[in-house]
């Protein structure tokens, strides 16, 4: 008989703790806004902004966060300008939210954390998404009102597969999204890491009105195969397409690529720069061939590849493949992949920096029009012998590193000599022209086949590392 009083209590208890969950709960969220729970939806209603909840690290204090579990449905009627800080973070059981009209900003870490979040409304007002508004939440597809500015890690690890946006991507905004396929960017910038590692994003519409594509910005993801970025792109900065290894064809306007955009994607076998880019810093060694719009005025560094180069440019120009300034006075970049012999046109004057690195040419002539050999010229070339006319008078440091040459003449008019000129070399035997004052340091460093070198009296300084 106890037995069954005590259940009976336990069941009334339970019935009574249900019903008041069941009953509706309310109170004020704003100066002009009140909040209602009924059942298992929450409405906001009034006018006005939303109050903040404090520090998404801190105790959650959001006056409906007690009953977070019966949660399914929150509705923010027409009227409620703003959602405050954290407002509705953690509601797991939440899967559908519904925006009124005149929402205008979407406040930090607003849904954070609402796992179970599938649909949701963006009303045309909306101008603002703050940090961490969605982090971790379930939607599957999301576009956005074309102003509104995205905050950093707004959307970071959430379930998307396709996105279309505009304005302002901050930061992080968008990173580690796994299943997101598709992004379509109408118009803004895109900023630092905001894409980072969204592996599966094989589709890629960046459109005319995106002005920067930010650091990092679309780094690992691996699915990308092509990409096209329009005139209206002012810079892409460095690393935006870092590790992107199945990425294959590249077609860009943008007027500035700054260095290692295209670092670690070893698959690109075809760049379309287009008539507007002013500067590259650097491009894929990859490619085999890159044609030069007539705006390029700027290369940071010259891959050695084939070069083709429009009339109409005013820096460069190119003969079979290998890469000139205008009037054929620096001879900027040869193909590596040619081989035989060479000799380079009697009007050039410098042998630019890198410009034979790891050349596979059994020889090469060089004319007395050439004063100047750059720094790395020659790096891991296969030349076996390398005569340096009596006109050159400066050679840049590490000029010979690596270089398999066994004879190397040097002029006595070399007064200027850097260091490491000819370290790591297979260089034999050597006279040092009576020119030189001092041994550089690393001059003949590592030189391990070098057998015999012939000093001259004028020399005063040898660097205490010339030899290694």
């Amino acid at each position: 008989m106890k037995t069954n009083i005590t259940k009976n209590l336990i069941m009334l208890f339970l019935i009574f703790s249900n019903s008041i969950v069941c009953m509706a709960q309310s109170g004020t969220c704003g100066e002009n806004l009140t909040w209602r729970l009924e059942y298992t939806t929450l409405t906001i209603s009034g006018t006005g902004n939303m109050d903040g909840y404090g520090n998404y690290y801190s105790e959650i204090n959001a006056p409906w966060y007690q009953y977070r579990s019966n949660i399914k449905k929150v509705i923010i009627e027409d009227g409620v300008k703003s959602i405050g800080t954290n407002a509705f973070v953690s509601l797991n059981n939440v899967d559908t939210v519904i925006l009124g009209k005149d929402i205008g900003s979407i406040g930090e870490s607003g849904f954070a954390g609402c796992t179970n979040l599938k649909k949701i409304n963006f009303p045309s007002i909306l101008t603002t998404i703050y940090s961490y508004a969605f982090q971790s939440v379930a939607l599957d597809s999301l576009s956005l009102p074309n102003n509104a500015s995205i905050g950093s890690y707004a959307f970071a690890n959430s379930k998307l597969t396709y996105l279309n946006v505009g304005g302002t991507i901050d930061d992080n905004a968008f990173r580690e999204n796994k299943n997101l396929k598709t992004v379509v960017i109408r118009n803004g910038t895109v900023g630092k890491m905001a894409f980072f590692e969204c592996e599966r994003l094989d589709s890629l519409n960046i459109q005319y009105g995106v002005t920067d594509i930010g650091v990092g910005a679309f780094q690992n993801c691996y699915s990308l195969k092509k990409i096209k970025i329009p005139s209206t792109v002012l810079r892409v900065r460095e690393e935006a397409f870092f590790q992107c290894k199945n990425l294959e064809i590249v077609d860009i306007a943008a007027k500035i690529i700054e260095s290692k955009v295209f670092i670690s994607c070893d698959n690109i076998h075809s760049m379309i720069l287009r008539e507007g880019v002013n500067s590259i810093e650097s491009i894929p060694s990859v490619l085999d061939t890159l044609f030069i719009p007539s705006t390029l005025t700027h290369f940071g560094f010259y891959s050695r590849i084939s070069y083709g180069v429009d009339k109409d440019n005013n820096s460069y120009s190119a003969s079979d493949g290998i890469l000139f300034d205008k009037n054929k006075t620096i001879l900027y970049s040869f193909p590596l992949k040619k081989t035989g012999g060479y000799s380079i046109p009697n009007t050039v004057e410098k042998i630019g920096s890198g410009a034979f690195w790891e050349s596979k040419l059994s020889s090469i002539e060089i004319p007395l029009s050439v004063t100047e050999i750059g720094i790395d010229a020659f790096v891991s070339c296969e030349i076996q012998t390398i005569s340096i006319p009596e006109s050159v008078t400066h050679i840049g440091a590490n000029a010979f590193t690596y270089c398999k040459s066994q004879t190397i003449s040097i002029p006595e008019s070399a007064t200027e000599i850097a260091r490491g000129i000819f370290s790591y070399s297979l260089i034999e035997r050597i006279s040092l022209p009576k020119s030189w004052k001092t041994i550089p340091s690393s001059a003949f460093y590592g030189c391990e086949k070098l057998v015999d070198i012939q000093l001259n009296e004028g020399i005063t300084d040898i660097d205490s590392d010339a030899f290694g």
